[in-house]
């Protein structure tokens, strides 16, 4: 099975008098031995349920991913891997 380990949360970044606030999602996917899972798919989807991806970032070598510039709001995550079954 996969793991996720979220790194950072969603961050607020915005100047004074911002109206809008956007930061960024970073993890690491690992099997359950802990080792990083290189070239998994991780999409960004609504939180309400919706499949249409928010964006989508395949992972790097180290199974670590980025998703920047994420505007302020409830999202979930899905991951996806040849082998493993869909998180």
């Amino acid at each position: 099975s996969l793991a996720l380990a979220l790194v950072g949360a969603l961050a607020g970044a915005g100047g004074a008098g911002a109206q809008e606030s956007a930061g960024a999602i970073e993890g690491t996917v690992t099997a359950e031995a802990g080792a990083p899972l290189p070239f998994a798919i991780v999409r960004l989807l609504p939180a309400d349920g919706g499949s249409a991806a928010a964006a989508e970032r395949i992972t790097d070598l180290d199974g670590r991913f980025r998703f920047g510039a994420v505007a302020e709001g409830d999202y979930r995550l899905q991951v996806e891997q040849i082998g493993y079954e869909r998180m």
